[in-house]
C-alpha cells in the first residue's frame, strides 16, 4: 500500500490539487504547482508548494481566479488567470515570484497556458480568437523564452475553423508537444461534432504535425519525447462512452503506434503523466475500481521487456477504500503528484506518492 503525503491547502482555501512538479527530491528540492478553489479571499490565486509551505503567487489586474498548471525544474510556474468577464490570460511566475503576462498574437483575444517545459524555455497552451458566429477559434501555441528574458508566441500545427486545439504536454526541452483537438459545429459531418482528436507536434521533424487518431486525447510527453500518454474513447452500444488509458511510441516505420494500458477491476482509466525514473518510463493516471466505480490513482511500471501490465494502486489519503484519488504527473525521483479526497465531486487535497525503487 503506497499511502500519499497530504499537502493540505493554502490558508483560507478548502480544496487543492497538485497539477505538476519539478524533478526535485522530496521534500526540500521538490516544487509543486497547484490548482486551488473555494478560497475565503474571494480569489483563487496561483499557488506553488515547496518544502512544506504554500506560496501565494497572486494575480494581476482584474483577475479573480488563477490556476498554476506546471512548473519548470528551476521553479518557473506557468498557468492562467481569469477575470470577471471570463477572459483567460496565460502567465508565468519566475522563481522569485514575479508574475508576467505572456504575449498575444495580433487579433487574439485570450490565451491559456497548460504547462512549461522542464528546462523553463517553453510554455505550451492555446490562443483564442473570438467571433460572432459562436465558433471561437482556439489554436495550439508555444511561447519561447529568448536569451534576453523575453517571451514570444508561435502557433504550432495547422489552423482549421472546424476544430479547436490546445497543447497539453511537452518533452523536457519543449521540442515535442502533444494535445487535444475537438471538432465543432463547422465540421460538415454532424457525427464529428464534439469528437476528440489527439495530436503531436515535433519541432524540425517532418511531417512535424501528426494526428494520433479520432476519439483520442494526448495528455503528456515523456522527457525525451519518445512516448505520449493519454486515453482513447470507446463508444458503447448504449450510447455511453468509456475512457481507456493508452500510450503511443514510434514503431519501426516511424509512425506513432497506440497501445492500451490495463485498468483495474472496472472499466474506465486515463493516463495523465509520464516520466523517466531510473532509466525507465513510468506512466501515471487513474483507473476505476469496484461496483461503486471509484477513481483511484495508479502507476504503470514497465516490465523487463518494456511492456506494461496491471497498474499498481496509489492509496487515497488515510487509506480509505471509499475515497477518490488521481495522479497527474511523475518526476525523475519517482515522486507522483495529484489529488485525493472523499469524492471527485467534493474535491480534496493535493497529494504526493513515493513510488517503490524501479530496477
Amino acid at each position: 500500500v503506497i499511502l500519499p503525503v497530504n499537502l493540505g491547502v493554502p490558508a483560507g482555501c478548502s480544496n487543492s490539487s497538485g497539477t505538476g512538479l519539478n524533478d526535485g527530491v522530496y521534500p526540500a528540492a521538490l516544487i509543486v504547482a497547484a490548482n486551488t478553489s473555494s478560497c475565503t479571499t474571494g480569489k483563487n490565486n496561483l499557488y506553488r508548494w515547496q518544502n512544506g509551505i504554500w506560496y501565494d503567487l497572486g494575480t494581476l489586474g482584474a483577475a479573480i481566479n488563477g490556476v498554476a498548471w506546471g512548473v519548470s525544474n528551476d521553479g518557473i510556474v506557468a498557468g492562467v488567470l481569469v477575470d470577471s468577464a471570463n477572459t483567460n490570460s496565460a502567465v508565468v511566475v519566475n522563481s522569485a515570484g514575479a508574475l508576467k503576462l505572456l504575449p498575444l498574437l495580433d487579433g487574439g483575444d485570450q490565451t491559456e497556458a497548460y504547462g512549461i517545459s522542464e528546462d523553463g524555455r517553453h510554455v505550451f497552451g492555446a490562443i483564442q480568437y473570438n467571433h460572432f458566429d459562436a465558433f471561437n477559434e482556439l489554436y495550439a501555441t508555444r511561447w519561447n523564452l529568448d536569451v534576453n528574458g523575453n517571451w514570444s508566441i508561435e502557433l504550432i500545427g495547422p489552423q482549421q475553423l472546424d476544430i479547436i486545439r490546445a497543447s497539453r504536454g511537452s518533452s523536457d526541452d519543449g521540442s515535442v508537444i502533444a494535445g487535444i483537438g475537438i471538432y465543432n459545429g463547422l465540421n460538415p459531418d454532424p457525427a464529428m461534432v464534439n469528437i476528440n482528436e489527439g495530436w503531436v507536434w515535433m519541432e524540425g521533424s517532418p511531417p512535424g504535425w501528426v494526428v494520433l487518431g479520432i476519439d483520442t486525447v494526448a495528455n503528456d510527453v515523456s522527457p525525451r519525447g519518445e512516448m505520449i500518454v493519454g486515453y482513447r474513447i470507446r463508444h458503447n452500444p448504449d450510447t455511453t462512452t468509456t475512457a481507456l488509458a493508452v500510450y503511443w511510441v514510434l514503431d519501426s516505420g516511424g509512425n506513432w503506434a497506440i497501445h492500451d494500458l490495463m485498468g483495474l477491476d472496472a472499466e474506465g482509466s486515463g493516463a495523465y503523466g509520464v516520466g523517466m525514473v531510473n532509466g525507465k518510463l513510468v506512466i501515471v493516471g487513474s483507473a476505476v475500481t469496484g461496483s461503486s466505480r471509484i477513481s483511484r490513482a495508479v502507476a504503470w511500471l514497465p516490465r523487463p521487456d518494456g511492456s506494461y501490465g496491471a497498474p499498481i494502486r496509489l492509496s487515497a489519503i488515510d487509506g480509505k477504500s471509499s475515497a477518490y484519488s488521481r495522479a497527474e504527473d511523475v518526476n525523475a525521483n519517482g515522486v507522483v503528484v495529484g489529488q485525493s479526497g472523499i469524492s471527485q465531486a467534493s474535491g480534496g487535497r493535493a497529494a504526493l506518492w513515493m513510488l517503490p525503487t524501479i530496477q
